[in-house]
């Protein structure tokens, strides 16, 4: 990324408002730039929590209801639960797409906030969710930068890092290895003294599912909160 910047710094945390005259000049630009007009990110914004909550909601039912083999002797129960599974899934996968969709706005509305336009492609960022390995490591980065971009567009860097990302990212890191361990011991089994292992797997495999999503919920809301803030001063 190339250097932005830094003369004069904003204030962390706070979205940056610019002077009168830099508001008439940035306005001018407000509804085209290098990817098209400004997208506002309200209603993903709203819609993305919706769609965990309910995603949760469906994988609590299969734990809860599903984890016992008694639940599948009923075939009325066994078919309802395959139901849910099924609408539980595709519900994920919504909601993935939909947080996709809004992470290539917010970083694309990244031009018309002030920031350079080398510094952020929205298409790069996408493209990077879908390779293994890469996945792991630019989502974290490109939601971190994004977090301080839409505080200060053009004093990016001087930010302080979201700590909620940083939590976001070690659980979703969490959740990647403890599936390894278990796909290993799915594989290999383990010994009987290595109980341990497994009741930590259980509880950081609870964790991973209720950590993550609720950070991101969290990043999603503040920054959809700043660039909108941002983009109603420059218009």
């Amino acid at each position: 990324m190339a250097e932005a910047c830094q003369t004069t710094p904003a204030t962390s945390g706070v979205a940056e408002i610019p002077s009168a005259p830099q508001a008439a000049g940035l306005a001018q630009d407000a509804n085209v730039g290098a990817w098209g007009p400004y997208r506002s990110l309200t209603g993903l914004a709203k819609a993305i929590p919706v769609m965990i909550w309910s995603t949760a909601i469906g994988m609590a039912v299969l734990m809860g209801v599903g984890w016992g083999t008694a639940a599948y002797s009923n075939l009325l129960l066994a078919r309802s639960l395959a139901i849910i599974g099924w609408l539980t899934f595709l519900i994920s996968a919504a909601t993935g797409v939909l947080y996709l969709v809004w992470l290539y706005r917010a970083v694309a509305n990244l031009r018309y906030l002030g920031a350079d336009s080398s510094d952020f492609l929205p298409g790069a960022t996408i493209f990077c969710h879908f390779f293994p390995l890469l996945n792991l490591i630019v989502p974290f980065q490109v939601l971190l930068d994004l977090s301080k971009a839409s505080q200060s567009p053009k004093h990016w860097r001087e930010q302080k890092k979201s700590r909620v990302v940083i939590v976001w990212w070690i659980a979703t890191a969490a959740f990647f290895f403890n599936g390894l361990f278990i796909v290993s011991v799915a594989m290999v089994g383990l010994p009987a003294h290595s109980a341990m292992l497994v009741t930590i797997s259980a509880w950081a495999t609870l964790a991973s599912f209720v950590i993550p999503p609720l950070c991101l919920m969290h990043v999603v809301k503040k920054v959809t909160q700043q660039q909108e803030t941002l983009h109603a001063v420059y218009s």
